[in-house]
C-alpha cells in the first residue's frame, strides 16, 4: 500500500484550486506455461518452414486440465479514482489525527476526472483559513475577515475499505492427505459487515473469487496494525443461513507469521476490494504568501508603478501594467500597495495590499 507524494504551492486559499494527480493501481497479471497457453505460440518462420516443426511452434496440453503458471506478477496501472470508494483526509499535525477534508455541507465535486490516470483534486475555499467575526480581530487583521494561515498542509486520498472481525481461524494440516484437512489456513469472518455496502455483494447469491487480490490489513482488538496480507481464495455466499465469509490470506506459509502477527479469532480485518482499491495518494500543500515568491519580487521591480504625491501611495500593477482613460484615471490590476510616510525623525514604507 505505497504512499504517491505529490507536492502543490497554493498561493491563494480564498478561492477553489485544483492540484493534478495521477492515480494507480496494483494489477496482478498470471503466466501460463508455453504448453498451457490459450493460444499456441510460434516462430515468426513456422509456417514458411515446417508448419508442424516442434522447434518452431509450442505443443498445447488438452484444454480441460488445470492451467499450470510460470508465475505472477504485480504491476502498477493508471487508475480513475471514484470519490464514492474514497475518503479525503487532512492530517492533524498537532494531534497525529486524521479529519475531513470537506465538510459535511460541501456538495461540489471532489475529483474531476480528465482521463484515465489523470484526474484534479479540489481545495476547497478557505480551508485552510480562519473566517473573523469578531470585529476586534478584523480590525487587527488589517481591516480583513479572513486570517490566511500560511504553512504545510498534508491531505490523504484512501481507497474505502469493509471492516469485519474475525468469527474463526481452521488451521492448515500440511500432513499428506487426511480427511477434512486443509492444506491452506481458513479464515472466517462477519458476513453482515459486507451486506448494506456500496460494493452490493449480495447482489448475487454465491460468489468465488470477487476479492481476490484485495488488500487486508490485520489490526488486533485495540486497533494495533499486526501486519498486511493479500486474499488470494476466497467465498462470499450470500444464497444461504451461513453467518460467515470465507477467505485464505497470502502468504501463508508454515513459520511465516510470527507470535504477534498470526491472524487470530477477534482480529478486525480492513479489506480493501480490489475492484476500487488504489495505491493511497499523499499530497504536501504548501501555502505560501504570494508576495515573498520570487516572481512576485520580479513584477515588484519591473511592472508599471503608479504614486500618488499628496498621500505617499504606490500601487504596483500586474504584467499587463495600466491604461488611462479619457478622464485621467488609471485602469488595471493592482498586485501590491503600499504607502510612504515620515513618523518623527523615521521613513517608514507600510505594505497596504
Amino acid at each position: 500500500m505505497q504512499n504517491q507524494i505529490i507536492k502543490y504551492d497554493l498561493l491563494d486559499n480564498t478561492i477553489d484550486q485544483y492540484v493534478v494527480i495521477n492515480p494507480t493501481k496494483q494489477q496482478i497479471a498470471f503466466f501460463p506455461k508455453e504448453e498451457y497457453q490459450m493460444f499456441i505460440s510460434k516462430n515468426y518462420d513456422w509456417k514458411s518452414s515446417n508448419p508442424t516443426d516442434p522447434n518452431t511452434i509450442s505443443e498445447i496440453v488438452d484444454t480441460s486440465t488445470p492451467t499450470d503458471y510460470i508465475g505472477a506478477i504485480n504491476v502498477d496501472v493508471p487508475f480513475t479514482i471514484n470519490p464514492s470508494f474514497a475518503s479525503f483526509q487532512l492530517v492533524s499535525l498537532v494531534n497525529s489525527s486524521l479529519i475531513d477534508f470537506y465538510s459535511s455541507s460541501d456538495t461540489d465535486a471532489t475529483i474531476s476526472t480528465i482521463a484515465n490516470g489523470i484526474q484534479t483534486l479540489r481545495i476547497p475555499t478557505n480551508v485552510f483559513n480562519t473566517i473573523l467575526t469578531s470585529s476586534t480581530d478584523i480590525a487587527n487583521n488589517n481591516g480583513s475577515n479572513i486570517k490566511l494561515n500560511y504553512g504545510t498542509y498534508y491531505v490523504l486520498i484512501i481507497p474505502s475499505y469493509i471492516e469485519t472481525n474475525v468469527t474463526s481461524v481452521l488451521e492448515r494440516f500440511q500432513f499428506q492427505a487426511q480427511s477434512g484437512s486443509n492444506r491452506r489456513t481458513l479464515i472466517q469472518c462477519d458476513k453482515t459487515k459486507f451486506q448494506g455496502t456500496l460494493w452490493n455483494f449480495e447482489q448475487n447469491g454465491d460468489q468465488s473469487g470477487r476479492l481476490y487480490g484485495s488488500v487486508v490489513e490485520v489490526l488486533d482488538s485495540q486497533r494495533n496494525l499486526k501486519q498486511v496480507k493479500i486474499i488470494a481464495e476466497n467465498e462470499l455466499n450470500f444464497s444461504d443461513d451461513e453467518n460467515n465469509v470465507q477467505m485464505v490470506l497470502q502468504p501463508d506459509l508454515v513459520g511465516y507469521d510470527s507470535s504477534s502477527q498470526v491472524v487470530d479469532l477477534g482480529d478486525i480485518l480492513r479489506i480493501y476490494p480490489r475492484e476500487t482499491y488504489f495505491n493511497r495518494i499523499m499530497i504536501e500543500i504548501n501555502y505560501k504568501n504570494p508576495y515573498l515568491q520570487t516572481e512576485s519580487l520580479v513584477g515588484f521591480t519591473v511592472n508599471d508603478v503608479v504614486r500618488d504625491m499628496k498621500s505617499g501611495i504606490f500601487e504596483i500593477y500586474d504584467e499587463n501594467g495600466f491604461t488611462i482613460d479619457a478622464k485621467g484615471n488609471f485602469e488595471g490590476n493592482i498586485q501590491y500597495r503600499y504607502q510612504i510616510f515620515q513618523k518623527n525623525n523615521f521613513e517608514a514604507r507600510k505594505r497596504l495590499l
